[in-house]
């Protein structure tokens, strides 16, 4: 399964670029987790096809003019905090650095 928010095209391309965090595929609790994200909003989501793991965080898009990058890294990780905390798990335990990540379906 596959979820994102944001621009959607016919491409067979996707990607993410942001500030985040990666939450790996074991996790057991990784819908209800895809669940707080979307009630939250404003937070970007990605998955490969063939991993089931799940990054999500803010686009750069979303990074003020007068915000440098070091606060917007510690304004993602405030938002993602919480977020975590709902189904279980501690930020502390997971970086939250920049994302680039891409898919080509052909």
């Amino acid at each position: 399964m596959k979820t994102r928010n944001g621009f959607v095209s016919n491409s067979s391309t996707s990607s993410f670029f942001g500030i985040g965090i990666e939450v790996d595929e074991d996790f057991a609790r990784l819908d209800e987790l895809i669940e707080e994200i979307w009630n939250v909003g404003g937070l970007a989501t990605f998955q490969y096809e063939d991993y089931g793991g799940l990054y999500f965080g803010v686009k750069f898009s979303q990074m003020r003019d007068d915000e440098t990058l070091g606060a917007f890294k510690q304004r993602a990780a405030e938002t993602i905090a919480p977020i975590l905390a709902e189904v279980g798990l501690n930020i502390d335990n997971y970086p939250v650095n920049i994302i680039e990540v891409a898919e080509y379906q052909g």
